[in-house]
């Protein structure tokens, strides 16, 4: 079930790391010099200030001017989304896909600085906004947003990301289904100077343990008595067993966490502590907490979400009890308080009091660094959430239809490519059968099993929408009935104002029993319609 939080969003100036970037103001005077930076006063990078830059933006926009403003993705394809010479900094990504609950672990952004092959982010698409083990919380921090829509959900950052030559940001995806409609944006600045010495790049890393370990044997082994139990007698001192959330090296400082606990053994799982690790040093590290809550900002074992601009625990599975099983995930952003690094950082966490809980852990860390960076462990394969995916309650079927759905196997079509698509409950199962036509006598056609022989009376049930076309039906070569106009204009639902359809009475055939080609023609579209788009439901045949 979807949540929204409320809060306060408070706005800031940009990181000053790309501030210098603008060292001309300008200004009535000609004469007059931008002073260098450490020179000026505190308004230095204030925001009515004005800037010597250029900004821009890419998106999905349809280049025809029509109104099919979005990508598609074949399963395993992956689209290069921006492409840009510096110097510059990426301002705001805004991501929003339509399908199941699974893209957002199965679909991957990726950003390349400098035309590196090792990619600086490589994240599932939803970890990468604070949305954990594919379930969305609605909430608005400094870093991510989260916002609402009627069919999909919008994702938004908002980190600053500076590049001097080469920008490229890629998605992958990695579902075995294909992606019909994926909506973006990315606004950027161009400056006429290179970017500050000491410009630092963003990356972002997932890493995931799907059960965490617990050590069985040596002198640090846990008891089974002791195993997932919330309070123990134990001393860590050391801190080789806890959770990795990154190892880096080079010259940067961490401004961003986000961490899934997906609590399988239940009971408060949060007594682990992190200790951060800064250029080497050995145990005690500089950088040592005192249990898992206190990073995010909670009082004592959090059990009510809650969200702000630095801090939040975005979802809890089991709120207002005492038991945290399922998903716990949280972040946390160090906009005044960066965790610096000038050789490495080995970034960890237990899992539990001295390592004793064996759970799901999850993480995306976020951070700032010189380049080269040391390349990321391989992404796993298996991110789908133990336990399986949350999802919402299906839609019931609508008795005696025969889901378009479920005729795909061996369907065929002409003209267009044909994706099924999440509707929500207006529509049999949840599920519809887009077919994305590229105009008049492109066909999809369905093999139905007929068991009876005699007279029917064919009816169907499709979607009505601004892009969609007129279409006959054909059965085995013989037109059956009037075309069917499917523009709908207003209302609905999204900016095509897509409604469910009802009954689609075609008329009366004699059919023998066994199997029958149902072809759906395009013949042409309402005048005010910008597509020849169909959305099919499925049929129902009554026997006379």
């Amino acid at each position: 079930m979807y949540r929204r939080t409320l809060v306060l969003l408070v706005v800031v100036p940009m990181v000053a790391l790309i501030a210098a970037a603008d060292e001309k103001t300008p200004t009535a005077e000609p004469s007059a010099v931008a002073l260098p930076l450490e020179e000026r006063g505190p308004f230095h990078d204030a925001i009515f200030r004005l800037r010597r830059a250029r900004t821009g933006r890419v998106s999905s926009w349809d280049r025809t001017g029509n109104n099919r403003d979005f990508v598609s993705f074949k399963p395993g394809e992956t689209k290069e989304l921006l492409k840009l010479a510096g110097p510059g900094c990426i301002t705001h990504i805004y991501l929003t896909p339509m399908g199941p609950p699974t893209v957002l672990r199965t679909l991957v952004l990726r950003m390349y600085w400098e035309g590196e092959t090792s990619p600086s982010v490589e994240v599932p698409f939803g970890d990468f906004f604070c949305t954990g083990d594919c379930n969305v919380r609605l909430f608005t921090s400094h870093f991510v947003v989260v916002n609402h829509g009627t069919g999909t959900t919008a994702y938004n950052a908002y980190f600053p990301m500076p590049f001097r030559k080469l920008a490229r940001v890629t998605l992958e995806n990695g579902d075995t289904n294909p992606i019909g409609y994926f909506w973006y944006h990315i606004e950027y600045e161009l400056y006429e100077q290179d970017l500050p010495a000491d410009t630092a790049y963003f990356h972002a890393q997932w890493r995931r343990e799907k059960t965490t370990r617990v050590q069985h044997q040596g002198h640090e082994a846990v008891p089974e008595e002791q195993v997932n139990r919330m309070l123990w007698s134990a001393k860590n001192r050391t801190g080789a067993e806890n959770y990795v959330i990154l190892q880096a090296e080079g010259t940067g400082h961490v401004v961003g966490l986000f961490l899934t606990c997906n609590n399988l053994a239940g009971g408060w799982w949060g007594e682990g502590d992190d200790m951060i690790f800064i250029d080497g040093e050995k145990w005690p590290p500089s950088y040592h907490g005192t249990g898992t809550e206190e990073i995010f900002g909670g009082g004592a074992c959090p059990n009510e979400e809650y969200a702000g601009p630095y801090t939040g625990f975005v979802a809890i599975n089991e709120q207002k009890a005492t038991t945290w099983r399922g998903q716990n995930s949280m972040y946390r952003w160090y906009v005044h308080d960066p965790i610096r690094f000038q050789r490495s950082i080995r970034w960890t966490i237990e899992h539990g009091h001295a390592n004793n809980f064996e759970n799901d852990y999850s993480s995306v860390a976020y951070w700032y660094q010189t380049e080269p960076h040391k390349p990321f462990p391989q992404l796993p394969k298996d991110r789908l959430p133990s336990g399986g995916v949350a999802t919402r309650p299906s839609a019931p079927a609508i008795p005696d239809l025969i889901e378009a759905e479920l005729l795909l196997t061996n369907a065929r079509h002409h003209g267009g490519e044909v994706l099924p698509i999440d509707s929500g409950r207006s529509y049999s199962r949840g599920q519809l059968v887009l077919f994305r036509a590229t105009g008049p006598r492109s066909w999809l056609a369905f093999r139905i099993e007929v068991e009876k022989a005699g007279k029917y009376q064919v009816r169907g049930r499709f979607a009505r929408a601004s892009d969609l076309g007129r279409y006959r039906l054909v059965v085995d070569s013989k037109v059956v009935g009037e075309p069917a106009n499917f523009y709908n204009g207003t209302g609905g639902s999204g900016p095509t104002h897509v409604v469910p359809s009802g009954d689609v009475a075609f008329g009366e055939i004699e059919l023998t029993k066994g199997e029958h080609e149902f072809k759906l023609e395009c013949v042409g579209k309402d005048e005010q319609s910008t597509g020849h788009f169909l959305g099919v439901d499925g049929f129902a045949l009554n026997r006379l």
